[in-house]
């Protein structure tokens, strides 16, 4: 169990839980909500939790709420998303919530929206010009007659609250073609590896994307160099 009065600083209960699970490479943790995948879901996934996951926890003195917990499960809810074998998407309601929020109407809230993006980072494609067009609203100048005016930040909104309803990754089903497309715009660059099929018919799967941000010296790279 956490120390007296570390729970209510998420920032230090995250580091503990980081520290704990550190030799856990299976295990993916946010807060008190821990999640271990491995391949097979039986004889490999029992073994792991008996001499991996359990121990560490055990080692620090750490309870967990059985109740609370799936030990063996193809798939899990984790921040809103369903992981298992079959990848990941976006659960209906994390999908209900979302498509709830408010459009802004402070600069707290375009902040808020900022926060979204670099919290998610690897989940969402097209990160680059996204989180571009909404960190300049972190600034202490920064007002919202700015972001009235700013349709580029507003856009930016808009796709934020679409790809956190609807993207999800699906690991390839090896019946496909497997296509890497990677692009690189003013502001960053990023990847997407897609299964596609001859059939027309049967819808492509996004299996990954990756991105990354220019620096300050990088922004002024010539588009052959980016």
């Amino acid at each position: 169990v956490a120390g007296f009065g570390a729970a209510t600083f998420p920032w230090e209960f995250q580091q503990r839980v980081d520290l704990t699970m550190q030799e856990d490479r299976k295990s993916k943790a946010y807060l008190d909500d821990l999640h271990v995948g491995t391949d097979d879901m039986r004889i490999e996934h029992i073994e792991h939790l008996r001499k991996v996951t359990l121990p560490a926890l055990r080692a620090k003195n750490w309870l967990i709420n059985l109740p609370k917990c799936q030990l063996v499960a193809t798939s899990a809810p984790l921040l809103g998303y369903r992981v298992g074998l079959g990848g990941w998407s976006v659960t209906q309601k994390k999908k209900s919530l979302v498509e709830g929020l408010r459009e802004p109407t402070t600069i707290e809230d375009v902040v808020s929206y900022r926060c979204l993006v670099n919290w998610l980072g690897k989940r969402i494609p097209f990160f680059a010009p996204l989180s571009f067009h909404l960190n300049k609203y972190s600034r202490k100048s920064a007002k919202f007659a700015d972001y009235i005016k700013d349709k580029e930040a507003q856009g930016a909104v808009k796709w934020t609250r679409k790809l956190l309803s609807t993207v999800s990754f699906r690991p390839p089903t090896g019946s496909g073609a497997l296509n890497c497309y990677v692009d690189a715009s003013d502001y960053g660059w990023g990847y997407i590896l897609v299964e596609e099929y001859d059939d027309s018919n049967v819808e492509a799967r996004i299996c990954d994307v990756g991105h990354g941000t220019f620096s300050d010296s990088e922004l002024y790279w010539t588009v052959t160099e980016k």
